[in-house]
This record gives C-alpha cells, structure tokens and sequence, in this order.
C-alpha cells in the first residue's frame, strides 16, 4: 500500500534521537522520484543525508522536540535532491507503537511544496518589478539547477520584451547578472514569434538545452520564463516547478504594475496641482505686468515719433527699450503657458515645417559643438496649436540640450561636442501604452521628439524636471521655467509630454498630440497694414489710469474720439447718457467693481450688433464664444499698429454683419 501512494513516504527507526540519528528503513518510489535517491543509495543512513545550508533551523528544532516527546509533528523544511538541488517539501512524522505500547518506528509521509513555498519567500517579498525578476530568476535557477534563468515581460504584443537575465553559482552562492549563451537569446527570439497560447517550448541548441513557460496575462501581456543548462548534465523536474511558479510571478507582476501606475498617477496628481497654483498666481502676475508693459511701449513709442522730428536720426536706445518690453511680453507668455492657458492663435500647424526651419535657427546660434539633425517625413504633419508657442518649445528644449552637452568639459575646459536630434512622425497608440499616453485616444498621432546625447539626468533631476522654478543651473543662469513651459504648452494643445533617460546617455522630451483638424490655410507673408480709417467714436473702458492715457493718446493721435471709463459699471452709466451712436467699446477683462466680460453682456443686451474689442494680458481666447460676431482680443502689452489694425479688422466685421 504505502509503495502505491503519490506521496513520498519515509519510515525510520525509533532511535537514537542523537546523532546520527534514527536509520532509514523504507521509502516508497513516490520517495525516490521526489529526491532521486534509490532506496539502496539511503537504507541504513539518516534524513540528514537530504538536509542542506538552507534547511530551517528552527523547523529542524520543532521536529526534534516532537521526536523527544514521542509526538506527531507537521514542518516544512528545504531539502537537497541528490543532484545538489534543493526543493521545499512539507511532511508530518508519526510514531508508530508495538502491541505493548513502545515506540519503535517514525513514519513521515512528504508532499513537495516547493512552488507554494518559492512564491511566499521570494515572489510576494518583491516590492519592484526589477527585484521581482531578478529575485525569482535567481530562486528558479538554484532550486531547478539550470546554469541560468531569463525572466521575460511586455505589456502588449506590439511592445519589445522586458528580458532579466540571472544566474546562481550554487559552489560559491554568489548572486550575479550575466548575458544568455546565444542559444538562449535565440530561445527568446522564438517566444516572440511564437503562437499566441503556446505555453512550453524546449529547444536544444549548441549543446544548450532551453526550457519556456509562457503565461498570458489579463490585460494582453504576457511573462515568460526560461531556463538553461548544459544538455549533457542532469536535467532537474523543472516542468513541473515553472507553471505554478510563473502564475505566481504574473499575479504579483500585474500587482506591481498596478502600484506603479498609481504611484505615477499620484506623483502627476501632485505636479499638476502644483502647476495650477503656480498659474493661477502667474495669472495674477501677467496682467499686471502686462498692465505696466503697455504702458512702457506705448510711451516709448510716443516718444519715439515726438523725437523723429526734433532729432536728425532716431535714438538706438529708444528701440533698446521697446525690445527688452518685448521679450518681457515673451518671459509673460512662457509664465502663462504654465497655468494651461491659451494665450496665442489655435490654428493648423505642420510640425514638419516647424521641425525644418527651427532646426536651420539653431544651426546658426548653437555653435559648431552642436551638430543639430532633423528628422521629418516629406509629407505634412499637423497638428492643431500655436506655432509661437511650439517654436518657442523647441528652442527651450534645444537649449536645455546644449547646456547639458557642453556641462562635460573636458581638462581643457573645452566643451564637449553633441547632438541634438529633433524629430516628428505619425505614431500609433494601442494596448498599454494608452494608460501612458492618457488622455490620447488609440490610433494614429503626431509624434514631436527632442533628445540630446548629454549626461542624462540623475533620479532627482528626473523626478523634479517639469517642476516649476527648478533648475539645475546657477543662481541667475536660468529661470527654472522652460521644461514647465513645454509641458505647459503640450498640455494646452490636447498633448502628453513624457522625458525619457537614453541609453547609454543622453535625455528625450517625447510629446505626442491629437491629429489636427484645422487646415492648414497658406497666406502670403507680407505685413499688415494699417489704412486710414474714418474718424469713430470709442468707449474706452480700463481701470488702470496710465494704462487708459496711453489708450486714448493712441487712438485720438489716429484721429478718433474717445470717452472714458474707469470699470464696467461706469461704462454702462455712460453708455445709457449718451445721445450719439458708438461705433465701438474698448474694454479690460479684469476690472473692479465690474469686469469687462459681465459689462460686455449687459451691453449685447440693448446693443447686440456693437462692437468689442477686449484687451487683456491673462484671459483665455475661449471665453469671447459666448458674444458671436463683431468681437476680437488684443493681448496686452500691443505696439500702436497691432491696437489700430485690430479695431480696423473689427469694425468692417461689425458694419457687414
């Protein structure tokens, strides 16, 4: 009976407790299959013989303590096959009694549990993906005494496999990662191109004999694991170990991918909460600012043309004045881009267009250390945005990379030489990468990539990169706000921008955007230019006094007549009094008392067909919706042609319509 049993059965003598030990007496074959030890090898030696450095100690200690007082006892213990490799076995030991009641015989009946003890110890212990891999890989090759195990994954079928390699040098026990025999790198070639279910494979090759189990995981990916060894050593029982060993390394691997999405989520949480309390304060800061700029560039131009009649030629310094205002206006934008919000046109743009000529400018600045390759398809990509704002991402991004580059120096201080690769193409998304991608939807999209060939980023760096105000430079070398920009920029045109560490160096800014749905409409490039204009009469209507002055000064040197108001209130109180036709209101979003947009309805209530120009340094374009026809926004700070062209394009709107 006990030779027909499933389970290995071991009977010993009753004593000596001591060493040696009680002798062997019997095993059944289930004994032998288990441990590959005949009976003949282990007749007349003790259980010792199947013990080894990683047998428990304190397990060992409760079995001698059941034998000294004559009780039953269930441990689970690793033990040694006779081939050198171990295997986890869980058994109860009986005492067995003659017919005058003395012990003479202990009974153990063992069932191998090494898959189940294999997952608790190492697979539920691993807190990384990487750990995971290594870890299981390392445990796999020891207990199935393969010279090496690979640990393969990937999320999706249109996705390269994630390979760990791992070997286990039983002799020395020492841990160590190393590059597959060629016949194994061929065995994961073959998992690529193998049938979608197949679940085991054995390949021989070379003198390398490969064992896979593959496992399909439930949100289409897949794990695999291979070992290997030599063909002409002892091959262990590795296909019953790997199955159940590889459900278990799947379940904790879709734990610790769910983990990590969710870290990654919060961690995004965090930064665009940040993001938007930095652009609601910037929001604050840009009309301001822009307040104060339009009052600079429109008294630096007043003062401009009041001069060009009393001087014989124009003050350089005067047009000093008018572009440091300018790149002030630009420093403003970049801080609004980072609150989300469209401050430029949202119109058709062809990334392959922008990549070329932007490319041609940084050839011209970067220097010659810095080779710069470009990298579009002949046809046109495009996506919907704005192209200063994009243009300006990409000079940010480039620069970044430069000053990254030419941080190696060598002893010489000489700086290094580098490339920085710019590159759009169609993308597509599906399976997994739609989590990364989100809020993207699967299909076709427009890829925009910049990548340096620099140090790369440390892991703080990394982790910190789109925060607001962070750099590495030096104090006054840099404003902390160009990756946020870009991300502020992506982000306002439907895009997802992602930075990834190249190896072996080196940093990529990966953005990708909806397909555009604008067309792209070709015009000439001259100039506009501002025609003569009937003399009208306009409702000025601006909190800001000196703001107002430049204004009217402004429009009354082009010959129009103008009635002031302080906020919207004040304008409705005017406009109710006055006994002649308007032909227009001028007006600020942002006032006391009232604002411009709640003053603006008020006005289309008894006057729907009068025309408004809003001008504002911080409101979003989307919110003139609202008013129909015969309404424009100038952005602040304007020169006087820009203030002049707008009202002129916007009255013959309002007379046609």
């Amino acid at each position: 009976m006990l030779a027909s049993l499933n389970d290995a059965v071991l009977v010993t003598a009753a004593e000596p407790i001591d060493v040696p030990g009680p002798r062997i007496v019997y095993v059944n074959e289930a004994f032998e299959r288990m441990t590959g030890y005949c009976a003949a090898d282990v007749i007349g030696l003790t259980p010792r013989i199947l013990q080894g450095v990683r047998s428990s100690r304190s397990e060992l200690a409760r079995l001698r303590a059941a034998f000294e007082a004559w009780t039953s006892c269930r441990i689970c213990v690793t033990n040694y096959r006779k081939n050198g490799t171990p295997f986890d076995v869980e058994f109860e030991v009986v005492p067995v009694a003659n017919d005058i009641g003395l012990f003479t015989h202990w009974v153990s009946i063992q069932r191998e549990v090494t898959d189940r003890t294999l997952a608790v110890a190492v697979i539920d212990a691993a807190e990384t993906v990487e750990a995971l891999f290594q870890n299981a890989g390392v445990e796999l090759a020891e207990f199935t005494g393969a010279d090496g195990c690979t640990v393969c994954a990937r999320s999706s079928v249109e996705e390269p496999w994630f390979v760990h390699h791992v070997s286990y040098e039983a002799k020395s026990a020492v841990l160590h990662q190393i590059t597959p025999p060629a016949a194994v790198s061929a065995a994961i070639d073959v998992i690529d191109s193998s049938p979608h279910g197949e679940s085991k494979r054995a390949l021989e090759h070379d003198e390398i004999l490969v064992r896979k189990v593959q496992h399909e995981l439930p949100g289409g990916g897949t794990i695999a694991i291979l070992v290997w060894r030599a063909s002409t050593g002892a091959w262990p029982l590795a296909d019953e170990l790997l199955p159940p060993v590889i459900r278990r390394i799947s379940a904790k691997y879709n734990g610790l991918i769910t983990q990590r999405d969710r870290a990654r989520l919060q961690g995004e949480l965090m930064r665009a909460q940040k993001l938007e309390a930095v652009g609601r304060l910037a929001g604050g800061v840009a009309h301001d600012f822009n307040n104060l700029l339009t009052v600079i560039t429109g008294n630096m131009e007043f003062l401009r043309e009041q001069l060009r009649s009393q001087l014989p030629a124009e003050p350089m310094e005067l047009d000093e004045v008018l572009q440091a205002a300018m790149r002030a206006r630009k420093l403003v934008e970049r801080l609004m881009s980072i609150s989300h919000r469209r401050t430029g046109a949202h119109e058709a743009v062809d990334l392959r267009t922008l990549v070329t000529s932007t490319g041609a400018l940084l050839r011209r600045t970067l220097g010659a250390n810095i080779d710069v390759v470009t990298d579009v398809p002949p046809e046109p990509l495009l996506i919907d945005g704005d192209s200063m704002l994009l243009e300006q991402a990409l000079l940010n991004l480039a620069l970044n990379a430069r000053d990254a580059i030419e941080s190696e120096e060598d002893s010489f201080h000489v700086p290094a030489h580098g490339t920085i690769t710019i590159a759009a193409r169609i993308a597509s998304l599906a399976g997994a990468e739609l989590r990364r991608w989100a809020p993207l939807q699967a299909g076709n999209c427009v890829e925009l990539t910049v990548r340096d060939t620099g140090p790369g980023m440390t892991d703080q760096v990394y982790s910190r990169a789109f925060e607001p105000f962070f750099t590495t430079k030096d104090i006054g070398a840099g404003t902390g706000l160009g990756l946020s920009s870009v991300h502020g920029t992506v982000t306002n045109f439907s895009g997802v921008v992602h930075i990834e560490r190249c190896t072996p160096h080196g940093v990529m800014l990966r953005m990708r955007f909806p397909v555009g749905t604008i067309p792209l409409v070709r015009t000439p490039g001259e100039q506009p230019r501002v025609h003569a204009t009937p003399r009208r009469t306009l409702l000025v209507v601006e909190d800001e006094a000196s703001v107002r002055k430049v204004i009217v000064r402004i429009l009354e040197s082009a010959g129009h007549r103008v009635i002031e108001a302080m906020h919207g209130a004040d304008a409705l109180a005017k406009l109710a009094i006055l006994n002649e036709n308007l032909d227009a209101v001028l007006t600020d979003v942002s006032m006391p008392v009232m604002g411009g947009i709640t003053m603006a309805r008020e006005i289309r209530l008894t006057c729907p067909k009068l025309p408004l120009l809003f001008m504002s340094g911080n409101a979003e374009p989307d919110l003139l919706e609202e008013f129909g026809a015969a309404v424009s926004m100038l952005n602040k700070p304007f020169p006087t042609a820009r203030l002049l062209a707008a009202l002129e394009a916007l009255l013959p709107e309002a007379a046609s319509s």
